[in-house]
């Protein structure tokens, strides 16, 4: 049978998601907790969109292969030696083996490990040993034409490998254009990234790691450190992101981290930040579906949401700092400051997301709804609706 929205989630459900905010109900518990709906969501949500699958900074020399799973979909990025990072899916063409399984740096081509077919680093095939017999490397009658590696389409942003599975998608550049026009003050160009690496696995559905990261409701009750919370605005970028941002109201918040001691001094800031005139402001923009960009007053977060399963999300963080504030020693203190309140929001942050996963299958057992609050959850909202949009046939 052919997975389609309309198996999950009816008219009357989309009618009550489009509604205004405050009187607007949620999607239901079975969008979560059902392996079935992932599975729609596997062949025509993630190829449907610019899909982050994995850093540039992994596979930075050439001759290295990094393979990748995104939603069950297996994709495998090399950079040649001229520094383009080509990405395929991770199939060889003979009998469908995995190309790779592991991160690696090539001598030369790309073999199968099952029967040795080879190919180039764009993905040409190259060598079928001993298909015609032993040391007989061709076949009479045996046409390798069009046995190439079915590339995918892939570019580079800031550090994100995007990768379009249906290549259906508009220019990833037109689809960035409301990020990079929110952030236009900010002159990225200045950030350099740091060493410090963090990973979590959270025992939940993406969707709902997703929500718990695009509103600050919670924080009085899951992240009490990082109050007082300031202005709080949500973030909507039409079919590209939703997010929030925030400016402090006083002294601390998220913002208390940079506070100096034992010696250590404030990391710099973006320059425009020194104007009289602009507030500090920290913006966390999900990029939907599987990416952040947290761009704070000193420092910027690249973060992959990637989906193992209906139940299962693994997120990874980078973190860059402007100039010689990433790699100097004697801002060492100040970026494992920065390093220490993302580790703790997301330990924080995996228990709520476990229970809510948890309680999924049974608030669709009793037919429960869900609400939005609407000052702190338009960002939650547009999410869910974005999600329906991208389904529909």
């Amino acid at each position: 049978m052919e997975l389609s929205l309309n198996h999950f989630i009816g008219n009357r459900e989309i009618e009550r998601l489009n509604r205004p905010t405050a009187e607007a109900r949620g999607l239901p518990g079975r969008v979560y907790c059902s392996e079935e709906f992932f599975e729609l969501e596997r062949r025509k949500l993630f190829p449907r969109r610019w899909t982050a699958a994995a850093f540039a900074s992994d596979i930075a020399k050439p001759g290295q292969v990094l393979p990748v799973a995104v939603a069950g979909w297996e994709l495998l990025f090399v950079r040649t030696s001229s520094g383009k990072v080509n990405c395929f899916h991770n199939v060889c063409r003979h009998r469908g083996m995995k190309l790779a399984s592991e991160a690696r740096t090539l001598p030369a081509n790309l073999s199968c490990p099952w029967h040795g077919w080879t190919y180039d680093l764009d993905g040409h095939l190259v060598a079928t040993p001993n298909i015609g017999g032993t040391r007989v490397n061709q076949a009479e009658g045996f046409d390798c034409r069009g046995l190439d590696l079915k590339p995918v389409r892939c570019e580079e942003w800031l550090n994100f490998l995007f990768v379009n599975i249906d290549g259906g998608a508009p220019p990833l550049a037109d689809h960035l254009q409301p990020l990079l026009a929110r952030c236009a003050d900010h002159d990225l160009s200045l950030l350099r990234r740091s060493d410090l690496t963090l990973e979590f696995e959270f025992h939940g559905n993406w969707k709902l790691v997703a929500e718990g990261a695009v509103e600050d409701y919670h924080f009085p009750w899951v992240h009490p450190q990082l109050l007082p919370q300031g202005d709080f605005r949500p973030e909507i970028g039409g079919d590209c992101y939703v997010g929030i941002s925030s400016r402090p109201t006083e002294k601390g918040g998220r913002f208390k981290y940079n506070e100096p001691g034992d010696g250590a001094g404030h990391l710099p800031k973006f320059p425009h930040f020194a104007a009289k005139d602009v507030d500090l402001e920290g913006i966390f923009l999900f990029i939907v579906p599987t990416c952040v960009f947290s761009l704070n007053p000193d420092h910027a977060v690249t973060s992959l949401f990637t989906p193992i399963a209906h139940d299962r999300t693994h997120v990874r963080r980078t973190f860059s700092f402007l100039g010689e504030a990433a790699t100097a020693p004697a801002y060492a203190e100040a970026r494992q400051r920065v390093w220490n309140v993302w580790d703790t929001v997301g330990r924080q942050d995996k228990v709520n997301v476990a229970a809510v996963h948890g309680n999924a299958w049974q608030r669709e057992a009793l037919g429960l709804e869900t609400r939005f609050s609407p000052f702190w959850e338009p960002a939650v909202h547009h999410f869910q609706k974005m999600i329906v949009e991208t389904l529909r046939d």
